[in-house]
């Protein structure tokens, strides 16, 4: 597997350890007061979600040898001259691209609001005040806190509710949401392409808000007059998504938390619930039955002999494959050392070969030719799960060798009518016309 098609695995695999984690909180924990708890959570099994695919627990319980088989050199000689380096791209290649544009333009969009925010601090200035720094403007924004920064429009507002106000953003700065939000929003970043990425940051502010707001009445703030302020400022504009916005959740949803009751101690034990999403997704991304392979390259009982006949060219424009010779191998059902000798040999879809390989545009133009040898295990499915080189003349080589054998189906060894894991050595002659 080439390391392109990994990350892109990676990336999938992370997305939907997110999305079930986050199925799990709005089924099981979303609703609940256990707001540092909830909290915690949404903020742990987000990183929990780029770690578990990293993991590689082998679950194998058996020593199984595998069938190991050379195929003849394919010789791929280099085209016309009109390749473009778009031929050249894999499947692979053009999703990375993709990914990475869309990276990018998220990337661009978050160093923009920074600078806005920049903007608006070098405009109207800073004034310390109450232990914190405060940005007073002069429009109708809706407060809003960033690290130890305050912004919000004083007009209109008494100082009783000012106080509130500032009470409120003084918890977020307290209890550094902020860092929370920017967390969530690089994971929005690297996932662009996740919608629940964007719902987990919602469900961070709405937690963020809530916090807030109790700290306030806990610490002795008038719950009418408070409510009341929260119905008065729920029309502000929200300047900057990427921090805590007063009126950022619906005013029906935060009075009813407000006035909540202490939760009871058994709601507690719904994270328990947890440990068997965790294990779940352990086991379907990070267990894998590497089946105690132990090829071995020398395996005296097959012979493999070749028809005396010219080779079978289709001529492209993006280059020449010659297919291999037919390879017979004389098979038994018995066991010998390491390795088995199986009844049906692998065989790789030559045709499908031919397409899928190009000669890399830049060794063309530079006049390079090589060797590749590429070792590559089909499993019982006729699938290529890896593709390893052994050995290269030359690495501009490597990449087009290892895509065009992974982008391949495969007919699957068999032994004892069972289909079975097997390895296929495959020769690569890269020459110039």
């Amino acid at each position: 597997m080439t390391d392109n098609a990994a990350f892109i695995i990676y990336l999938l695999e992370s997305s939907a350890c997110m999305i079930i984690f986050y199925l799990f909180y709005r089924l099981v924990l979303a609703g609940q007061t256990f707001f540092m708890m909830n909290r915690a959570y949404l903020i742990a099994t987000a990183i929990l979600s780029l770690i578990i695919p990293l993991f590689s627990i082998d679950i194998s319980s058996a020593n199984q040898a595998i069938g190991y088989y050379m195929l003849n050199p394919i010789v791929v000689t280099a085209g016309s001259g009109l390749e473009s380096a778009i031929s050249n791209l894999s499947f692979t290649d053009i999703i990375l691209i993709v990914y990475l544009t869309g990276a990018s333009l998220f990337m661009i969009r978050f160093i923009y609001q920074i600078f806005q925010l920049i903007t608006i601090v070098r405009k109207f200035g800073i004034s310390r005040n109450y232990g914190i720094n405060i940005i007073l403007t002069d429009n109708s924004l809706s407060p809003f806190s960033f690290f130890n920064m305050v912004f919000l429009d004083k007009s209109h507002l008494s100082p009783e509710e000012f106080n509130h106000i500032i009470e409120h953003e003084k918890m977020h700065i307290r209890q550094k949401h902020t860092i929370d939000l920017l967390l969530l929003e690089l994971f929005g970043i690297f996932q662009w392409f996740n919608p629940f990425v964007r719902l987990y940051i919602k469900s961070i502010k709405e937690i963020h808000e809530h916090l807030a707001d109790r700290e306030v009445i806990r610490n002795g703030a008038n719950l009418k007059s408070y409510m009341e302020l929260i119905m008065k400022r729920s029309g502000g504009v929200r300047f900057f998504e990427m921090a805590n916005n007063f009126n950022f959740l619906t005013i029906k949803r935060r009075i009813k938390m407000i006035g909540s009751a202490k939760p009871p101690k058994i709601s507690f034990f719904r994270f328990v619930l947890l440990l068997p999403v965790v294990s779940g997704l352990l086991l379907v991304f990070a267990c894998t039955d590497k089946e105690n392979i132990t090829p071995v390259e020398k395996v005296e009982s097959i012979s493999i002999t070749t028809e005396d006949k010219a080779p079978e060219t289709t001529e492209k424009n993006e280059g020449t494959v010659t297919k291999a010779d037919e390879i017979n191998i004389k098979t038994s059902a018995e066991k010998k050392g390491n390795y088995i000798v199986v009844d049906s040999e692998p065989e790789v879809d030559l045709t499908q070969l031919q397409k899928s390989i190009k000669y890399p545009e830049e060794a063309r133009k530079k006049g390079i030719q090589g060797k590749v040898l590429v070792k590559v295990m089909v499993d019982k499915n006729g699938k290529p799960s890896k593709a390893e080189i052994i050995s290269s003349d030359n690495q501009i080589f490597n990449e087009s060798a290892v895509n065009a054998i992974m982008s391949c189906t495969y007919k699957p060894a068999e032994q004892k009518g069972k289909k079975v894991a097997a390895y296929i050595n495959v020769p690569l002659h890269f020459r110039l016309r």
